[in-house]
């Protein structure tokens, strides 16, 4: 250690020291300047964790709106099938009735477009098991589906019963519907939306502070109801069957939102 210039060590060992002093005053600064002004605002790419730190910050609350709409139109499904030997005679068979379908709803008064195949199948209708265990096969079902929109609303029961003794089998559904539930649905988005902001204003003004701005906004729920008529089978002629009644429909739009909230 005869060449090791002690003083010159000491001297570099002096500064790194008081650089690191400078350093940890300079860490020690910064933060009490960040503690004096509160947590610093979330910005656009936040991660989860500040998301949910900023809504629990917040005012969380949901509006709704609801109003009746009346159906302007129906939407029926119905069914029909075909058996025969081969599949070729059941497909025949359906045939014949689907085209009997179309032109008695046509007849009825619903346009061409307004009837469309919904469904198609074929399958083999098998009997007992055979020496061979195996099925025997004694002929084959075919099937097909209908959705009908019926325009006029007095014109349901009219239509199904021209469907049936055209040789439907079964109706699987009608439903009511409006061709102004869309523009309903933006008109009570509108209205919960107002809702929301009506009801977080009063929290804020409990609490005695005010309502800051919107953080976020979903639309939580929506529906029309009543639900489609459940099916039932075709047995005799519908005018004699169960009354077909519209009713009204109820659109319901709910929102939930979330504000900022601020002391005052």
């Amino acid at each position: 250690m005869g060449n090791l210039n002690v003083p010159a060590l000491m001297r570099v060992a002096i500064a790194l020291v008081a650089i690191l002093v400078v350093a940890v005053l300079i860490f020690v600064f910064v933060q009490q300047q960040t503690a004096d002004e509160g947590p610093a605002p979330v910005e656009i790419g936040a991660t989860p964790t500040e998301l949910a730190q900023l809504n629990r910050l917040g005012i969380s609350v949901q509006g709704q709106a609801m109003r009746s709409v009346e159906p302007d139109h129906a939407i029926v499904s119905l069914g029909i099938e075909a058996v025969g030997p081969t599949s070729a005679e059941a497909t025949a068979e359906l045939s014949g009735k689907s085209n009997q379908i179309v032109q008695a709803a046509a007849d009825a008064g619903v346009a061409e477009a307004d009837i469309q195949t919904s469904g198609l199948s074929l399958f083999p209708v098998y009997g007992d098991i055979d020496e061979l265990q195996q099925p025997t096969i004694l002929g084959y079902r075919a099937s097909a589906n209908y959705t009908i929109t019926v325009r006029a609303i007095d014109d349901v029961a009219t239509v199904l019963d021209a469907a049936l003794e055209a040789g439907a089998n079964s109706i699987d559904g009608v439903e009511f519907a409006s061709n102004q539930i869309a523009a309903t649905r933006e008109e009570l988005l509108a209205e919960a939306t107002h809702e929301a902001a009506r009801k977080a204003d009063a929290i804020a003004a409990a609490l005695n502070g005010k309502l800051g701005g919107l953080i976020w906004l979903d639309e939580e729920y929506f529906s029309t109801d009543p639900f489609p008529a459940r099916a039932f089978a075709a047995e005799a002629s519908f005018a004699g069957g169960p009354a077909v009644s519209a009713g009204s429909l109820t659109v319901t739009v709910q929102v939930r939102a979330n504000f900022g909230f601020e002391r005052e």
